[in-house]
């Protein structure tokens, strides 16, 4: 049945009432929770349980510092919300609540060009090539030198990009060789007078 008009004249609820009132349902509901947590006997559950509460309380405090942090000294709102998302702990917790601004393959393009100097003191050069559903396809570029440095390199890339997208489950590797250099001037350009000139009656 359809509902029924408000009366003329009554004033009708504010937008986001419902919402306000959940909401202060849910904090209600979760510091009875939190009370009822010190009534527990002395158990080591108990005393773990009240840990990781306070464990997290520390971690979401430090999240709004940084954030109130970062808001006063934003440029504009596109910067405040670059600058959330690049804070590590900020970011995971975004990640952590599906709130992340940035889609999949940006943030592990971001990871993998995080490692770009110590990569490529070493020679190796990693680039993302696509993707697709839960899987990164990344291009490792190496001088051909020891095997076990790829490797190495290869499971430090994964826990970076694991940390910036963990819905990332399987990283596929396109291990390449570098292009072979190029002459500066190359040798036919050098005697191609000479043989021109000898040919010439």
């Amino acid at each position: 049945m359809p509902a029924e008009p408000a009366p003329s004249g009554a004033s009708a609820p504010p937008a986001g009432t419902d919402d306000t009132d959940a909401l202060r349902g849910r904090v209600a509901r979760t510091e009875e929770l939190l009370s009822g947590l010190e009534s527990l006997p002395q158990t080591p559950s108990r005393e773990r349980a009240l840990d990781a509460v306070s464990g997290l309380l520390d971690l979401y405090g430090e999240c709004l510092a940084r954030t109130l942090e970062h808001a006063r000294t934003a440029a504009s709102g596109a910067a405040l919300v670059d600058t959330l998302a690049g804070d590590e702990l900020v970011g995971h917790l975004l990640l952590v609540h599906g709130l992340h601004p940035q889609d999949t393959p940006t943030r592990v393009r971001g990871a993998l060009e995080s490692a770009t100097e110590a990569l490529r003191a070493v020679g190796v050069e990693a680039e993302l090539l696509g993707v697709d559903q839960r899987v990164a396809t990344v291009a490792l570029t190496t001088g051909g030198g020891c095997g076990s440095t790829r490797e190495k390199w290869q499971t430090e890339l994964e826990q970076l990009v694991a940390q910036a997208a963990p819905e990332v489950e399987e990283i596929r590797w396109e291990v390449r060789q570098p292009a072979p250099a190029q002459p500066l001037i190359p040798v036919d350009a050098l005697f191609g007078d000479r043989a021109t000139a000898r040919s010439t009656p």
